[in-house]
């Protein structure tokens, strides 16, 4: 992809998933959960069959909701996402994630360099801050984000970053940075630019073939990268 010149750090938009991007859990999503459902809805859910990579939050617990044969509306949503907020809470009291190479480096150095930057996250946005605030990285950094209740799929979240962003950035120079194909797909279905990371559970095969621009080790790369896309870093 050919370097973009002339540009203001205004004309970029970097947005950043959370898990298996800029930190990882550990897997424990699925656990916490099923957690919540216990203590909130009168259902014995499992998400065993739901594929978590890249989904948004309320997709997988209606799922999961649908695999039970359990009535699922807004109250039973609010209910579960109540005590799910609770449950990620507490686990993360004495739990802390771990940040992944280059994600505090990446943050740091788009922030020094006043390139607007945003969280594409599957997360509720209340366990997105959760998260953030737990790993050490400044939640109030990203500045125009969008979350998995924000959309009924992830490309709609590139769009509502997109809206959240004060300035028209050229469709090229939106930069979604994700560790599975559900994040290069977005990116590709808006005409953004897709830098996908390995440090999820996908190779550097599945991430080329999804049709990402660029594959990634670790976020260490993603500074090179970007200015060699014309970032103005």
């Amino acid at each position: 992809m050919p370097r973009r010149t002339s540009l203001t750090t205004s004309d970029w938009l970097i947005l950043i998933d959370i898990d298996g991007t800029l930190m990882t859990t550990a897997g424990i999503g699925p656990v916490l959960m099923k957690r919540a459902a216990d203590q909130a809805l009168d259902a014995n859910l499992s998400f065993e069959r739901v594929d978590f990579s890249g989904n948004l939050d309320p997709l997988i617990v209606a799922e999961a909701a649908r695999h039970a044969d359990h009535p699922w509306d807004e109250q039973q949503h609010g209910r579960f996402r109540a005590a799910y907020a609770d449950t990620v809470r507490d686990w993360l009291r004495t739990t802390p994630p771990t940040l992944l190479p280059g994600a505090h480096n990446l943050v740091n150095q788009l922030a020094e360099a006043s390139i607007p930057r945003g969280l594409l996250t599957g997360n509720y946005p209340e366990t997105a801050q959760l998260k953030i605030d737990a790993s050490g990285l400044d939640f109030n950094t990203f500045t125009a984000s969008a979350f998995g209740s924000d959309g009924p799929d992830r490309p709609a979240l590139v769009r509502k970053a997109r809206q959240r962003h004060t300035h028209d950035v050229p469709d090229a120079n939106v930069v979604v940075i994700g560790d599975t194909p559900r994040d290069v797909h977005c990116a590709r279905a808006n005409n953004c630019t897709a830098l996908a990371v390995t440090t999820g559970r996908f190779s550097h095969e599945d991430l080329a073939d999804a049709g990402a621009d660029h594959v990634m080790d670790s976020l260490d790369e993603a500074i090179v990268i970007l200015a060699d896309l014309g970032a103005p870093l």
